[in-house]
Parts: C-alpha cells; sequence; structure tokens
C-alpha cells in the first residue's frame, strides 16, 4: 500500500489511463495525463507520417518511394523466363542420304542393292503419304494405289514388273536401274 501511495502521488490529477494490452511510450502518455486548458484531456490526432508529410522534403521522399514501390509491384509481377534460344530449322537430309547410298552402292557397282534400296524408300513414301498398308502388294492394292496417287496404272504397273524382275535377278545391268529410276519418277511428278 505504500508503495503504491508514492507511485500514484507523481501523477497528477484527473483520470488514468492504464492499458495492458497495448503498452503506449513514455511521451505519449504524459501528454494524454496532462490536462489542457479546460480540464479536458487532449489526446492527440497525429497518425505516425504526419510529420514525416508535413515536411516537404521527406514528403516528396515518401512520395517517390511509393511510386518506385508501385512500378516495381507492376514491372516485377510479370512472369520471369529464361531466354529460350533460337533453334535451327531442322534440315531435309533425305536426299543427301539418299545421294550418299547411291554413291555408295554405285561405287560397289551393284545396281541389284541400289534398285532394291530404291523400292524400300519407294513402299515408306507409298505407306507415309497415302496410308496404304504394302504388306500384301495385290491387284487390289495397285488400283488403291492408283486412285489415290491419281497416277496412270500402266505406270504402277511397270515399277512393280521392272522390280519383280530385279528381285528375281541375281545381277542387275546398269540400265534397268536407270529404267526403274525413270518408272519411279514418272510416278513422283505425277502423284498428288
Amino acid at each position: 500500500l505504500a508503495y503504491a501511495n508514492k507511485t500514484f502521488t507523481h501523477l497528477n490529477d484527473g483520470p488514468i489511463y492504464w492499458d495492458n494490452h497495448s503498452r503506449v511510450p513514455e511521451e505519449v502518455g504524459r501528454r494524454r495525463n496532462q490536462s489542457s486548458g479546460s480540464g479536458k484531456r487532449h489526446v492527440s490526432e497525429e497518425g505516425p507520417l504526419s510529420y514525416i508529410l508535413s515536411q516537404p522534403p521527406l514528403a516528396w521522399a515518401w512520395y517517390t518511394s511509393l511510386v518506385l514501390a508501385l512500378l516495381y509491384f507492376v514491372f516485377g509481377a510479370k512472369r520471369k523466363q529464361r531466354v529460350i534460344p533460337v533453334m535451327e530449322e531442322n534440315k531435309n537430309t533425305s536426299l543427301d542420304f539418299i545421294s550418299t547410298i547411291g554413291h555408295l552402292y554405285f561405287q560397289q557397282n551393284d545396281h541389284r542393292k541400289l534398285s532394291i534400296q530404291k523400292m524400300k524408300l519407294f513402299l515408306s513414301f507409298i505407306r507415309e503419304r497415302y496410308l496404304l498398308n504394302t504388306t500384301n502388294m495385290d491387284a487390289e492394292f495397285f488400283k488403291r494405289l492408283a486412285a489415290k496417287s491419281e497416277v496412270p496404272m500402266v505406270v504402277i504397273d511397270k515399277i512393280f514388273f521392272i522390280y519383280k524382275n530385279i528381285e528375281n535377278a541375281t545381277q542387275t545391268s546398269e540400265q534397268v536401274l536407270i529404267d526403274f529410276h525413270l518408272e519411279m519418277d514418272k510416278f513422283y511428278r505425277g502423284c498428288k
């Protein structure tokens, strides 16, 4: 009791504001406890930025920092992604492949192997372009191929006739290979 009495003797007369949840700095507490001329307590209505905004240089700094923060959020909010490298276009190397294979077989002077290789590429072309199954090459297959490619049946028959002769022979002459190539060339030029 003696301690409490001594403690409260230092306070001025009037209401005392006590808040257990949020402590107020000493200077603010003194201002609240001081009486104004009318005897009522005067609570300051100044906000935390009032001093900054009352000084022109600080106000300019505050507004500039707000604008910069806003710009940072606007431009920094974009999705950041690493640079995607530009890829080179795919090159069609099938002609180079055919040329290399042709030179290889030509150097070996094996026209039969070259003709068989050309036929494999021709059948692959038919499978990919016209979606035809090339395992069973009968009269119905030739009709469908002629209809889809719009190449005359005579050219298709001649290609497969020459190929059958090449397949059955053990050796193929250069002239047969040339004829086989010319017939395939007619097909490639006339197909749709």
